[in-house]
């Protein structure tokens, strides 16, 4: 399973620790202690880099849908907890403040008062899924069916 990882994600600590208990649960400094392991011994997974930074992960707790994106190593990520459009501006602009998205993502929501990312079907760069509903009525014609599906 270690092999299955994407290679960043294979140089980050592994650790054990009783994991018994959730984040609510007394525990004791010492009952808490993780210690360090190989990664098919371990059963946590640690944000700690071998550069002294750390990545993020995020546990979540609602349900939530990931799709990779036609960019290698992008992807979209759709969390079902509903906010206000606020309190949505207000995540996404930590999220680009320190670069986890890209700032023209977030000007744009502000831009047009929502978010939004392709569907699962429609491919960046083909013609026809860049063409608004506007652009197919002025004649835009398709030039091979290939580019339909």
């Amino acid at each position: 399973m270690w092999r299955g990882l994407p290679s960043w994600l294979r140089f980050l600590s592994f650790c054990r620790r009783d994991i018994s208990l959730n984040y609510e649960g007394e525990l004791e400094d010492e009952d808490d202690k993780a210690v360090y392991c190989y990664p098919t011994d371990a059963n946590l997974i640690m944000s700690h880099t071998p550069f002294g930074n750390h990545v993020l992960i995020l546990d979540i707790d609602d349900e939530h849908f990931y799709r990779e994106s036609s960019s290698t190593g992008h992807g979209h990520l759709i969390i079902n907890k509903e906010l206000s459009f606020d309190d949505m501006v207000e995540v996404l602009e930590v999220l680009g403040k320190h670069g986890i998205i890209q700032e023209g993502f977030v000007e744009g929501t502000k831009r047009r008062g929502y978010a939004s990312v392709r569907t699962p079907w429609a491919v960046k760069d083909r013609e026809m899924d860049d063409w608004s509903f506007r652009m197919i009525e002025d004649g835009k014609e398709v030039s091979d069916i290939s580019d339909l599906f």
